[in-house]
């Protein structure tokens, strides 16, 4: 019995070297950024997104991209959020998550999470045209070796 014990710990040992060594050399960084809703900002926009203003905020993918894109500091200018290739990793009628992995800075990568609130089906009237907003955005970078 106390054979098989100190080769179980000798095991561990070796086991915790192995990630000790791994992480001293490329650890990757994670920074969550949750996002403030307003009810108010979103009912007003709500409204806005009503009256033909900004139809992409009811595609969630679009509304994901268009967050990406800004963390990302493309010049608005250059922004098309169609273009981007998203990863859904779950969607329903009301939270989507994405994922996008920078193919310029490989190991970069976001998952993002939007939401349609409840609360703001009165002013839409139907699901469909409902606002998707940003809640959650988590940024992890790997560096490469």
């Amino acid at each position: 019995m106390p054979m098989m014990r100190m080769k179980r710990r000798l095991g561990w040992m070796v086991v915790m070297l192995c990630v000790g060594f791994y992480n001293a050399g490329g650890q990757c960084t994670s920074r969550t950024q949750v996002e403030r809703v307003d009810k108010r900002t979103y009912e007003q926009l709500q409204h806005f997104v009503n009256e033909g203003h900004e139809p992409w905020r009811l595609d969630s993918q679009a509304v994901a991209a268009t967050q990406i894109l800004a963390l990302e500091k493309v010049p608005k200018g250059q922004w098309d959020p169609y273009l981007l290739p998203l990863t859904v990793v779950q969607e329903s009628q009301t939270q989507c998550v994405y994922r996008y992995e920078n193919p310029s800075r490989p190991g970069l990568s976001y998952q993002i999470t939007v939401k349609r609130f409840d609360w703001l089906l009165p002013f839409a009237e139907k699901w469909e045209w409902m606002v998707w907003a940003p809640l959650e955005v988590t940024v992890t970078d790997c560096p490469q070796r």
